[in-house]
């Protein structure tokens, strides 16, 4: 073994990936089918169960190519094409995918489940190690190069490349220096779990009032249902204190195809709901360590598309390490044209949400800013 500042190596791995989240988790068991060795380090004692609930056409066609969407129908993942849009009640877009995008539906299955398949395969999979419980306590740098990670159990591993997917507070972006910038917006989110109802089983609904809320209910699974309901930050406080009856009153206000919901009552006392915006890394790579997912971007949820950014991402890596494979390109050059063309699209896709969420208020503007093609799939940015 070599010996690197008096801390003997342990055996080397061709990727060492830090965080495994649907961005780590999914690059992992990617690298992993190409015969790389792979590990996988996460700080938390089990994998995430947190995140975004849906895919898109543009993610979808990436599990499929890694064998994983039916496995995800198999679990109980919903395929659906139709959301309908109100604005102060009354509908403004019939949104059907099979008019507007390839393959013409999109999915719907709990963040937690996706992981947990994933995690499945990876644990199957000889060369790939997952480690838990586990953060990089030190590294060593050889100009942009990461060229050694030690970790809190004691082992240090010398990868030819480095994935950074430890979320919008990414510690190895903080050690490579590479700066964020943030944007907030002016709402909270709170989600509300509740059973499913005949109108949620027949259709998502997304509501907007002029005053600035907006109520999401979509199917979670065959028997529950979610409410993501937006808050003005204005109004949180007052609307927290409302009793169940006086907040559904409240929503009936812009809320008009979905009693069964309404009557069910609604109730945020368990919710402390959590503040949307974005953050865009202002460099996506360094040398040998590439950022990925939630690293580099994070997204207002309007448009649906950031967890499939990150998917699309693991899927142009695959794309990037073939030509180093192949040796037309050194490790550094292919990141570099990774990174520049994820870049393109992440820029189109933060000006497109950016425009829905300043304009939804009004309806005019808001018809005028949503564009069917890009709405339903980041292939077209």
């Amino acid at each position: 073994m070599r010996v690197l500042g008096g801390v003997e190596m342990s055996k080397n791995r061709d990727v060492v990936i830090v965080g495994s989240g649907i961005a780590g988790s999914l690059a992992a068991l990617a690298l992993g089918r190409k015969g790389k060795k792979v590990l996988l380090v996460e700080r938390a004692l089990q994998p995430p169960a947190n995140g975004a609930d849906f895919l898109k056409p543009s993610g979808i066609k990436v599990l499929k190519k890694l064998g994983l969407e039916e496995k995800l129908h198999d679990r109980g993942a919903l395929r659906r094409h139709r959301i309908h849009y109100y604005h102060n009640g009354e509908e403004i877009i019939n949104y059907n995918y099979r008019e507007h995008v390839f393959p013409g539906y999109y999915m719907i299955i709990p963040y937690g489940t996706q992981i947990r398949l994933i995690m499945e395969r990876l644990k199957a999979m000889p060369n790939v190690e997952t480690v838990f419980g586990t953060t990089v306590t030190q590294h060593k740098k050889e100009g942009n190069n990461l060229v050694a990670l030690t970790l809190s159990d004691g082992r240090t591993f010398q990868p030819e490349l480095v994935i950074a997917s430890d979320g919008a507070r990414s510690q190895i972006r903080e050690q490579l220096g590479i700066a964020v910038e943030r944007k907030t917006y002016d709402t909270l989110i709170h989600m509300v779990t509740s059973p499913l109802t005949d109108s949620v089983e027949k259709s998502n609904r997304l509501y907007m009032s002029s005053t600035g809320e907006i109520a999401y209910i979509y199917p979670l699974s065959s028997t529950q249902q979610r409410c993501a309901i937006v808050l003005p930050n204005s109004s949180v406080e007052t609307i927290r204190k409302m009793t169940s009856n006086e907040l559904v009153q409240h929503m009936r206000r812009f809320v008009t195809e979905s009693d069964d919901v309404l009557e069910q009552g609604l109730d945020l006392s368990q919710s402390h709901g959590y503040a949307p915006g974005h953050m865009h890394a202002r460099s996506y790579c360094s040398g040998n360590t590439l950022l990925l997912g939630s690293a580099i971007l994070t997204v207002h949820p309007f448009t649906g598309q950031g967890m499939n950014l990150a998917i699309e991402e693991v899927d142009s890596l695959l794309e990037a390490l073939t030509e180093v494979d192949a040796g037309n390109r050194t490790l550094p050059e292919a990141l570099e044209i990774h990174a520049r063309q994820r870049r393109v699209v992440n820029n189109k896709l933060l000006a497109y949400s950016d425009s829905l969420v300043n304009s939804y208020k009004d309806k005019d503007q808001f018809l005028a800013n949503f564009n069917f093609k890009l709405h339903g799939s980041s292939r077209y940015f």
